[in-house]
């Protein structure tokens, strides 16, 4: 099991599927059900499976991720508003100044940290739900996962930008980030 379990992991994540596709493997826990757990939290679906739940634990995490869901939804469409107004700016005609942009920006980064902070309060109230040996099953497969990734990183390097998975140490670079090449006469 060992043998395959590294390849196929490393397989899922140069494809970019590694929580679809390792969620599907692992099988459907509570995360799972609630559309793939909480965004920025992509491996919670697997500790809460590793923590072992009982029914009520269960229904209680899907009430606090649906709770959260709800709560986070209209900080992501404020935000989603936001970006539109910013990339309208820049895409438009009028001449735009950095000092234009900024408040949008601004107000931007204060939603996320609104959002973040909502999903530090759920998972806190999460962890509250867990007994010591749960958390100490939790700790240890999480300590699994970080050691899963660092394997991954050093056989195939860090990630490059967003957008540019072929980037990294020794990659060719980011193709959607190189000058045009002028046309040839």
């Amino acid at each position: 099991m060992r043998k395959t379990f590294v390849p196929l992991l490393l397989a899922l994540a140069l494809t970019g599927l590694p929580g679809v596709a390792a969620a599907q493997m692992m099988g459907r826990g509570p995360m799972m059900e609630m559309g793939g757990g909480m965004e920025g939290m992509p491996e919670l679906h697997l500790l809460m499976r590793a923590a072992q739940l009982t029914p009520d634990q269960r229904s209680k995490v899907h009430d606090l991720i649906k709770s959260n869901r709800e709560a986070i939804r209209p900080i992501q469409e404020q935000i989603h508003a936001l970006r539109e107004q910013l990339a309208a700016r820049l895409t438009g005609t009028s001449p735009v100044r950095l000092d234009d942009l900024l408040p949008l920006q601004e107000q931007i980064a204060k939603l996320r940290d609104q959002a973040a902070r909502q999903r530090l309060e759920t998972a806190l109230a999460i962890r509250a739900l867990l007994t010591p040996d749960q958390i100490s099953r939790v700790a240890e497969v999480q300590q699994k996962l970080q050691s899963l990734h660092q394997q991954i990183r050093e056989l195939v390097g860090p990630p490059g930008p967003e957008g540019c998975p072929m980037a990294g140490p020794g990659g060719p670079g980011c193709p959607l980030m190189a000058p045009a090449q002028p046309a040839e006469p």
